[in-house]
């Protein structure tokens, strides 16, 4: 078996490029670098850093083969776990099912808060990213808009919450009516918020976990299945989800090792 590993020259796909060749070697599987979004079609599949190679997965279409798509992780650290999953971002993708909740328990439980339910009516709405890979496209502001004026016409008072990096980069865009929320972190934020409104962004994953009440308005969003899909505040048990989740990012210790690909490798 042979892989080919598509990469740009920041520091961190390099570093994680090299770590799943190594991981992949540790298995028996050679692999080379390509950079840029040409494919290679003597490889039996292709592992990418983010979904913006369209020529990869053009030829995954093609000729039916899968693409290994690495992106930051979902649970703290965010800089120190990487997604891992085949075919797709997010919630598109496959990810390993995870055998039990062990490595929940030792990583993870300590992050996951009880549900909170205050009856209020304050709704935190989050934007993301403008060009955001996860967005295929979305006109962000528009979506904004619409969905602040959505919560308005059901009783909700809206807080807007801009993307930090838009923020940083002298933007503070706020849908019409809305509050907005600059400055301070997410958990800030959600301390006085009855519900969190996301449309797929990683906001709805800390949301969840902090006990907030999340609506996501995507299929591709990580929160999507334990979060509402319009604006009645849902509280499902989270077990299975956060089981799941564990299995869902690696660190680069991790992915050198092997560990990644061999959970990885029995999903396709």
């Amino acid at each position: 078996m042979k892989a080919a590993i598509s990469v740009n020259h920041a520091v961190h796909q390099k570093e994680h490029g090299e770590a799943m060749r190594a991981g992949l070697a540790r298995h028996g599987i050679d692999s080379v670098f390509t950079h840029g979004d040409t494919p290679i079609d003597a490889v039996d599949f292709h592992v990418t850093w983010s979904i913006k190679r369209p020529k990869i997965f053009r030829w995954r279409e093609r000729t039916g083969r899968h693409v290994l798509v690495m992106e930051r992780g979902y649970l703290p650290d965010r800089m120190v776990y990487s997604s891992i999953g085949w075919d797709g971002l997010n919630n598109r993708a496959v990810f390993p099912a995870a055998p039990d909740g062990g490595r929940w328990e030792r990583h993870f439980a300590d992050h996951m808060k009880p549900w909170r339910r205050t009856g209020g009516k304050t709704a935190l709405l989050c934007g993301q990213v403008p060009g955001d890979s996860a967005l295929y496209g979305l006109d962000l502001n528009r979506w904004a808009q619409s969905t602040a004026d959505r919560l308005a016409t059901d009783g909700w008072d809206v807080i807007f919450r801009p993307h930090p990096l838009t923020l940083r980069q002298g933007t503070n865009w706020t849908p019409r009516g809305c509050l907005l929320a600059a400055g301070g972190s997410l958990q800030d934020a959600l301390d006085h918020a009855d519900l969190c409104v996301t449309y797929n962004s990683n906001s709805g994953v800390e949301a969840v976990l902090h006990g907030t009440p999340t609506v996501t308005l995507d299929e591709g969003a990580m929160a999507w299945g334990v979060s509402a899909h319009d604006f009645h505040p849902v509280t499902p048990d989270r077990t299975e989800w956060a089981h799941r989740l564990a299995w869902c990012q690696w660190t680069l210790e991790e992915i050198e090792r092997g560990d990644a690909w061999e959970a990885l490798r029995s999903c396709i």
